[in-house]
């Protein structure tokens, strides 16, 4: 269900933030300074916290859209302009909601103007910002939003501490014996001439998932979505014009949880050192078959 929060404090809300923003430790703002900017959502199907981008009163815009966070310093002209869509922000009212229907599992975008010791929060329901555009608020809300989100996936995509890594995953054959064990291969390579470094949340650094593509149906996902891995976050550092390689023997017979038998299948490994499995993408699947 959606977290709406529409009857709770802004004390609370801002609170709120602090605590739950995906396991991580969210700086605490400055009273002195230049206007700050917080942009975050609550909600969606699985009722998250996903902080978008945090500017500061020095203009360092952390995007945290993505693990792990990545910062740049804004240019003085950037900052300004940033700052400058929030004239008269404080007129805005605190709340927006949809005029003609109530949506469910939508997000809720926060924005917070901190100038000062005195903060401005205004928040608006997802609903609202598809349905009633044409409001002028609601239009130039949508713009910040979007100019802020812009921003946040720039920061992260030009900014990431992996930049110029590429990953190949392969399999050691394309046709097994039955019961015969799998060999994944995932090869990390940086052609950069710069230290490049992954990070991971956990120690786990990669998942895959296996579908038939012949009768009897199958579906097999490693790690299950049931396990809870409690490991630390982990890191691979990449010296120049170096690689490493991640082996896995995938031994399904003796995995009381599954049955693969004759036939076609794909497999799809991910990498997890990467934002909304877009870094690392494998675009078509390995494919497999199992033989007598």
């Amino acid at each position: 269900m959606i977290k709406k929060y529409r009857n709770l404090p802004f004390v609370f809300l801002f609170a709120l933030y602090f605590l739950s923003c995906q396991e991580e430790t969210i700086e605490t703002i400055p009273v002195s300074g230049g206007p700050e900017i917080i942009y975050w959502m609550t909600g969606g199907i699985a009722g998250i916290t996903d902080t978008v981008i945090f500017v500061d009163s020095n203009g360092v815009a952390t995007s945290r859209s993505g693990y792990p966070k990545v910062q740049r310093a804004l240019t003085h002209h950037e900052y300004q302009s940033i700052i400058s869509l929030f004239d008269g922000f404080d007129a805005f009212s605190d709340s927006f909601f949809p005029i003609h229907s109530v949506c469910a599992d939508e997000f809720i975008h926060h924005l917070v103007l901190r100038k000062e010791s005195s903060p401005k929060k205004v928040w608006i329901d997802g609903c609202a910002l598809d349905e009633d555009s044409v409001i002028p608020d609601v239009a130039r809300l949508g713009n910040i939003l979007r100019v802020l989100r812009n921003l946040s996936d720039t920061i992260y995509k030009e900014d990431n501490p992996w930049k110029g890594v590429t990953v190949r995953y392969t399999t050691n054959k394309s046709v097994y014996l039955l019961n015969e064990p799998i060999q994944l291969h995932i090869l990390i390579v940086n052609p950069t001439d710069v230290v490049r470094t992954l990070y991971f949340r956990t120690e786990q650094k990669f998942t895959f998932n296996v579908r038939s593509t012949t009768p009897p149906e199958l579906y097999f996902r490693y790690p299950s979505l049931d396990m809870v891995d409690t490991t630390k976050p982990s890191q691979i550092v990449l010296p120049p014009k170096t690689q490493y390689e991640i082996q896995h023997k995938w031994e399904y017979a003796v995995d009381t949880s599954l049955t693969l038998t004759h036939g076609k299948y794909n497999m799809y490994i991910h990498l997890l050192a990467r934002r909304f499995r877009t870094e690392f993408q494998q675009r078509e699947p390995i494919m497999f078959e199992i033989t007598e």
